[in-house]
């Protein structure tokens, strides 16, 4: 964070997230697949993991506070930065929630499968890790219309408040997102709706 700080201000806020975001990705896919097929497995790979992805995440962490300063008024930074930190939450939850959904079609949950360990299995359990990377990986395009820098903060500020219409789609999209959320995670708590499609099981019969 002190690195970022100090070093990474200035720098182009989409390159700085793309990295963020996809560095740890591609580390983890990195790991779990020498794992999964037996190329090299040791337990401290996922210490190094953990570490790894602290790093990105700590500059994220600094952006994130970089533009509750800079959108909000003076004295209510704390207020925008929990309104941040809220959408990034809602995010991370609601991809568990797709992330289940696909992990669903692959039968990855079976003990005997893993006790048969066979080059079979561990296919079918790479590729349930390789779906959900390949999806992350699709959404790089869309890093375009992220900011560049403090500026172009700045002129959201001015240029949004005659974005009504923007405004009032994003706190619907939110607001379905959240409500798709809690669903799946309270009918997964259920055990009469647990094996539904949606909550990651195999389908009711």
């Amino acid at each position: 964070m002190v690195l970022v700080r100090n070093y990474l201000h200035r720098i182009n806020w989409r390159l700085m997230i793309t990295f963020s975001t996809y560095f740890p990705l591609c580390l983890k896919f990195s790991v779990e697949t020498m794992t999964i097929f037996n190329v090299y497995r040791s337990q401290f790979f996922y210490y190094f993991d953990d570490f790894m992805e602290s790093l990105p995440e700590g500059a994220l962490f600094i952006m994130i506070m970089l533009l509750a300063a800079e959108v909000c008024q003076t004295g209510c930074e704390a207020t925008m930065f929990a309104a941040l930190m809220t959408v990034y939450s809602l995010g991370i939850s609601f991809g568990v929630v797709v992330s289940n959904y696909l992990t669903s079609f692959f039968d990855v949950v079976n003990k005997d499968k893993f006790m048969n360990d066979s080059h079979e299995d561990r296919f079918e359990i790479w590729l349930s890790f390789v779906v959900p990377f390949i999806l992350q990986i699709c959404l790089i395009p869309f890093v375009i219309y992220l900011l560049l820098s403090p500026k172009d903060c700045r002129l959201i500020v001015r240029v949004g408040k005659e974005q009504r219409v923007c405004r009032i789609l994003l706190i619907v999209l939110y607001l379905i997102l959240l409500i798709w959320s809690l669903t799946s995670n309270v009918l997964a708590t259920h055990p009469t709706y647990s094996c539904l499609r949606l909550v990651g099981g195999k389908g009711c019969s």
